[in-house]
């Protein structure tokens, strides 16, 4: 095995205080990152990279979420889901939310925003049948049902807003 490299989170981003999770694209030629800008999880806000690695780290897409409008403090949890309409549909879970956010275009669109009762970060998502299912280090196990029919209809409901 060769020697590893290290990327130093600073020269990706200099407010990123953490890289907390990632994954990989549909067609693992991207790597969605995600972090925060505090190690506290709980204040600032939340971000979420794609990047490339061909020869030198380049950065493909990067979205901030602002912890005052979309009450997102770090992206912690990343998971992808592919369907016809969504090559790189990501679930993204922060601190006391779930967000549905699809990566297109070097872009990061948020399709919906899942707000939690509880105040702890999502700490794991899964994908089961049409289940969205999360933890988030309190006594519940959380789920969702989630279809291609559903992602269609959000898809529907930003083109026309």
């Amino acid at each position: 095995m060769k020697e590893h490299n290290v990327i130093e989170m600073r020269t990706i981003h200099k407010e990123v205080a953490a890289w907390l999770c990632l994954e990989l694209s549909s067609d693992s030629s991207t790597i969605f990152v995600g972090g925060s800008e505090s190690l506290s999880l709980v204040s600032g806000d939340g971000f979420i990279f794609a990047l490339g690695f061909d020869k030198k780290t380049s950065i493909l897409g990067f979205k901030r979420l602002n912890s005052e409008e979309e009450e997102v403090n770090c992206v912690n949890v990343i998971r992808r889901y592919s369907t016809e309409m969504f090559k790189d549909m990501l679930f993204v879970g922060g601190f006391n939310s779930l967000l549905i956010m699809d990566f297109a275009d070097s872009s990061f669109t948020t399709l919906k925003k899942l707000s939690l009762q509880e105040k702890n970060p999502i700490c794991d998502i899964a994908l089961h049948g049409t289940s969205l299912i999360a933890v988030n280090g309190d006594t519940k196990i959380l789920s969702w049902n989630f279809s291609d029919k559903y992602a269609k209809k959000v898809l529907n409901k930003i083109s026309h807003e």
